[in-house]
């Protein structure tokens, strides 16, 4: 095991110090000489007391003791044996990213490529076994991180990619294929590309490209960033939406045909775009990683400690510096005092200001409304200074605008702090509004005045929900009354048509009996014409004929 990392920078260090001892030693003594050639012993003993000769020494040892730490420091010192499962073989992955003008179309919230970036965080994060290089393109591509195992630096390429960054606009998917395939193709091993773009390609070579990958044996894992219906360009230089060449605006679509083709002759895989963590698990099992782990060795790692020696130097210089030659007790307690608040809140306080610092990049972030970033930022902030409500309640917001209500609303819910409670229980309503959660939104307004009376948005926000509740029951009551009315008019239209009906009964009944009384009276009738002729057959048996007809007069 070596105790220091930098063994030249510790001879170096040493051979240093003890030639800072030995001209100390000469210039002591030297001093010593010329100050007995000056003053006699006696009278020297009251000019210099003894105290303060002991206490000149004690501020020299310090000096020398914090000169001797900071040296040390400087060479590394390390202990603390850590072993980790190292492959091997390592396999090369190429992340290629479409980063043209129609990577910037919001069809997937925030942006297609800012869920681009994402989605490769989330891959790299558990990538063991894997190099891992990144390449951005549009008319041509360019190389931004070169092949490495170091995720921090890949993550830091990741997130400087925006729309439009390369010289040359357009989108050239058959030089990035070339690009990426003759890069790996110089390195042994698996190599595999990872290519996220929405498919649109504007050079018509892609065929040509195919092939040659497919002759390097270069496997291409495609993702398609967009949807079918597409969406406008808006290009942030002209502030307006992007036109082709006859003036009509351009949508941008996916195009999957192309990807698919890609994967499909490179023996990959196709992978559409949903989520990140959907999107970084696909890419997982497509990659071979039985091949990358089968040989591995275990290695070992020391943890650097040089940050010790430098705070113990540190705090020995401050106290040299501090001690009075007039007060010496209170000169040491003082510098004993600051030796332990060092130790005991200089990490506590070291904290702070690192999370302090994380949380500005935040800042910087969310006013610029790039909040997946400022998300970012303020998640590594609250690591760092988990019991700080500020940098919670900044995360909050930065959740809250990207749309994510619930974790918005579990946030906030966190935040205790007196000084902000009342912001944070407005916003909770607020995002119970966006969610339509009316009930709870007004709820949380409720308790918002309360915790602060002079909350003027909370009071605004309660009392436009309450009159819309208002408004909702006016017109609700207003429909009642319409039914009612409606139901009103419904009972007498059915009365009238019982009413009508009754009087149509009563006159059939009245029909139906005048009908029987004139069939009765003809039936009468009948009868009596047949009395009569009876009686008149019975007249012109007993009486002679007479000439002349006889009229048959019958009084009615």
């Amino acid at each position: 095991m070596e105790l220091f990392q930098y063994q030249k920078n510790l001879f170096i260090g040493i051979a240093a110090f003890l030639i800072l001892i030995v001209i100390y030693l000469q210039l002591l003594l030297r001093r010593e000489k010329i100050t007995l050639a000056i003053f006699d012993e006696k009278i020297l003993s009251n000019i210099l007391p003894q105290n303060v000769k002991n206490l000149r020494r004690t501020k020299d040892i310090l000096f020398l003791i914090a000169v001797l730490f900071a040296l040390l420091s400087s060479s590394g010192p390390q202990w603390g044996i850590e072993y980790k499962e190292k492959p091997a073989y390592l396999a090369n992955v190429a992340i290629v990213v479409d980063t043209s003008l129609s990577m910037s179309a919001k069809d997937l919230k925030p942006s297609r490529l800012d869920n681009v970036k994402l989605s490769i965080k989330s891959l790299i994060e558990n990538l063991n076994g894997y190099r891992i290089s990144l390449m951005a393109f549009q008319d041509k591509a360019y190389l931004q991180c070169p092949l490495t195992d170091d995720i921090d630096a890949v993550s830091y390429f990741i997130d400087i990619l925006t729309p439009n960054m390369l010289p040359y606009p357009g989108t050239n998917i058959a030089d990035a294929i070339e690009t990426a395939s003759e890069y790996l193709n110089y390195y042994k091993g698996d190599n595999t590309v990872i290519l996220f773009t929405d498919g649109e390609d504007h050079s018509g070579k892609i065929d040509e490209a195919i092939k040659k990958a497919k002759d390097l044996k270069i496997k291409f894992i495609t993702v398609g960033i967009g949807t079918a219906q597409g969406e406008l360009v808006y290009d942030e230089e002209t502030k307006s939406y992007k036109k082709d060449k006859y003036g009509k605006t351009v949508i941008t679509k996916l195009d999957e045909s192309t990807l698919i083709k890609i994967a499909q002759q490179t023996q990959g895989k196709y992978i559409k775009y949903t989520n990140p963590e959907f999107v970084a698990s696909e890419i997982k099992k497509s990659l071979n990683k039985t091949q990358n782990l089968k040989n591995s060795n275990k290695t070992e790692t020391y943890h650097n400690r040089f940050q010790y020696f430098l705070i113990v130097a540190f705090i020995l210089f401050l106290i040299e510096f501090i001690i009075m030659e007039e007060q010496t007790g209170n000169a040491l307690k003082l510098g004993s005092f600051i030796f332990l608040f060092f130790f005991s809140v200089g990490p506590i306080f070291s904290q702070n200001i690192k999370s302090e610092f994380t949380a500005e990049k935040g800042n910087n972030f969310y006013k610029k409304q790039e909040y997946i970033k400022a998300k970012e930022y303020y998640e590594k902030a609250e690591k760092e200074n988990p019991e700080n409500d500020k940098i919670k309640f900044n995360l909050a917001n930065s959740l809250y605008k990207n749309e994510n209500y619930d974790k918005a609303i579990e946030k906030y819910s966190e935040i205790k702090n007196p000084r902000i409670l009342s912001k944070a229980l407005y916003n909770i309503g607020n995002s119970y509004y966006m969610k339509q959660d009316i009930k709870n939104a007004e709820e949380y307004y409720k308790k918002a005045i309360l915790s602060d009376p002079t909350n003027s948005d909370a009071k605004f926000n309660l009392e436009l929900l309450l009159k819309k509740k208002q408004a909702s029951s006016k017109n609700q009551s207003k429909d009642n009354k319409k039914n009612e009315n409606n139901n009103d008019n419904k009972d007498k239209n059915e009365n009238q048509n019982n009413e009508q009906n009754e009087k149509q009964k009563k006159e059939e009944e009245k029909k139906e009996q005048q009908k029987k009384e004139k069939q009765k009276q003809a039936e009468q009738f009948l009868d009596m014409i047949k009395n009569q002729e009876k009686q008149n057959l019975k007249q012109l048996q007993s009486k002679p004929n007479n000439q002349g007809a006889i009229k048959n007069e019958f009084d009615w």
